[in-house]
């Protein structure tokens, strides 16, 4: 009677400890999800910014007329470890933000580069607006 006993109370603990680690791991997986999410949002923050910083740049040269210049640094990685590519499609008034494989636009007033794509490297871009148009120099 002695063994049976402690037969059960071994089978209930298991099965308890197995409810537990069960209830674990849902909520590990749930917080996995949700800083996966987190991590997202920050990197779409991230290509946010970058864009529409140097959209806003481009626009605020063409606002001020013939002669203006401006210039931004666009920095080495998005968020100290994201590589990115940032191209500027003067056609579509679109500067494109592009990392893994998601992107990010953010639209310009006027088209640039006398109508050329181009694609940017990190580093300082200067904004200027002259009789043929406003361009981005490198």
């Amino acid at each position: 009677m002695c063994k049976k006993s402690k037969a059960q109370i071994s089978t209930e603990f298991i099965i308890i400890l197995a409810a537990i680690l069960s209830v674990f791991l849902i909520i590990f997986g749930i917080a996995n999800a949700r800083i996966d999410e987190f991590h997202s949002t920050h990197r779409l923050v991230a290509a946010k910014g970058i864009a529409d910083k140097l959209a806003l740049a481009v626009n605020q040269v063409y606002i001020s007329g013939l002669g203006s210049n401006s210039s931004m640094y666009l920095p080495e990685k998005m968020i100290d470890v994201i590589d990115y590519n940032l191209t500027v499609f003067p056609d579509s008034r679109l500067v494109q933000v592009e990392w893994g494989e998601r992107a990010y636009g953010s639209g310009l007033m006027v088209s640039v580069n006398g109508g050329n794509d181009a694609a940017l490297s990190p580093g300082l871009v200067e904004i200027k607006y002259n009789e043929s148009g406003v361009f981005l120099v490198q």
